[in-house]
């Protein structure tokens, strides 16, 4: 994760910066022993810079990793300023400068720079300190938050453990009961398939029927047309019956109503037989008070009244 606002061209531009100054101060004649521990200081802030570029910051620590790279980048500015007057000093000798003038320049930059030589060297100092404390800072907080996440680890270690065993426990038990499904199942596996193949059988017996049940429809289907096959023939013919054979019909039809007419004229011509409740009947009565009564007719023709209470058909004169 790149931090905000720095990119590694800053510090390739720095550390440049300090090999320039190194390679000034060893190029200046007569300097280079008087300014030597400016460039060691020089070269300790080059390798700080090059810690610098290789920190990786993240989410936690990206803060403290802005900080100290914006430490390092503000020494760039300073270091510029001395580089500057450098190369003003080493153009000023010329490209063949004379023994005289060249001892003079030394003199001047001996007495009128040595006091910025000591500042930029103080300045160099104390930045490379404060980024290696920076640093050491920034490396110790790493190694709080790697022994924190190694005691977690050790925490989710043992979590782990216990899980481990747990799962061991549950797994012991799922055989177990494994084992008694398995033997479960066993055990009503014979039942259940002898009912499925008495259902299986079911099944056939039921197709089977099935089966009948469609051919009789087929043939009752059949039956049908043939029946209706008729119905239309009988009506073709009917329909192709001449119209002397149709008057004739209607004739016969109405000869049959004519003879039902007369049929019931002469039925209700015939006397219908005597009642028993006619107010002509004779009238007599038994001992025991019981009240008979006989059509008079049946006393008007003696023969006939005589052959009627013989037969049983009165029962006064049988008591």
């Amino acid at each position: 994760m790149p931090a905000f606002g720095f990119s590694v061209g800053d510090f390739i531009a720095a550390i440049e910066l300090c090999n320039k100054i190194s390679k000034a101060l060893k190029d200046t004649d007569g300097a280079s022993s008087d300014f030597a521990n400016v460039a060691i200081e020089l070269h300790g802030l080059e390798n700080v810079l090059r810690r610098v570029v290789a920190l990786d910051p993240n989410a936690s620590n990206i803060e403290h990793v802005d900080a100290i790279r914006s430490l390092a980048l503000s020494c760039q500015i300073p270091i510029q300023e001395f580089l500057a007057k450098l190369q003003a000093y080493e153009s000023a000798l010329g490209p063949i400068p004379t023994r005289k003038f060249q001892a003079g320049r030394k003199l001047q930059w001996a007495f009128h720079k040595v006091e910025e030589v000591n500042k930029m060297r103080a300045l160099v100092s104390a930045r490379t300190e404060s980024i290696n404390l920076r640093l050491a800072m920034h490396s110790s907080e790493a190694l709080s938050r790697l022994e924190a996440s190694s005691e977690h680890y050790d925490d989710v270690l043992v979590r782990l453990d216990t899980h481990r065993l747990d799962l061991g426990r549950i797994s012991n038990q799922m055989e177990g009961t494994k084992k008694e499904l398995s033997d479960q199942i066993s055990a009503t596996a014979k039942p259940l398939q002898q009912k499925l193949e008495d259902v299986a059988q079911q099944s056939s017996d039921t197709r089977l029927s099935v089966v009948s049940l469609t051919a009789a429809f087929a043939s009752l289907q059949g039956s049908f047309m043939g029946l209706r096959s008729m119905c239309l023939e009988m009506l073709a013919i009917l329909q192709k019956l001449p119209t002397d054979l149709l008057a004739i019909i209607r004739e016969i039809q109405s000869s049959n109503v004519q003879i039902y007419a007369l049929l019931l004229k002469i039925a209700s011509s015939v006397p219908a037989s005597p009642t028993w409740l006619l107010s002509s009947n004779i009238r007599f009565e038994d001992a025991l008070g019981v009240i008979w009564e006989l059509p008079y007719e049946y006393f008007k023709h003696w023969e006939v009244g005589c052959f009627i209470i013989y037969n049983g058909q009165c029962r006064c004169f049988l008591t």
